[in-house]
């Protein structure tokens, strides 16, 4: 999957995360890890349904705006 820094869609170049995107990774990361402890009993593979879904990216955005 293509992300804000990923290489592949930089090609190599030099690029400097904003202010949103750090956020958003950051965000990202806190939530993946309370979603994570809420459904330890899960398998990962149906967290990773969640993760991967763009309710999810829109959750994760939504929060990010909000602490702007």
């Amino acid at each position: 999957m293509y992300g804000f820094g990923d290489p592949e869609t930089w090609g190599g170049r030099s690029y400097e995360q904003s202010r949103y995107e750090i956020a958003y990774e950051k965000t990202d990361e806190e939530q993946c890890a309370k979603l994570k402890e809420a459904l330890k009993d899960f398998p990962d593979e149906f967290i990773d349904l969640i993760i991967e879904s763009s309710e999810w990216h829109d959750h994760i955005e939504g929060l990010v705006t909000e602490r702007e």
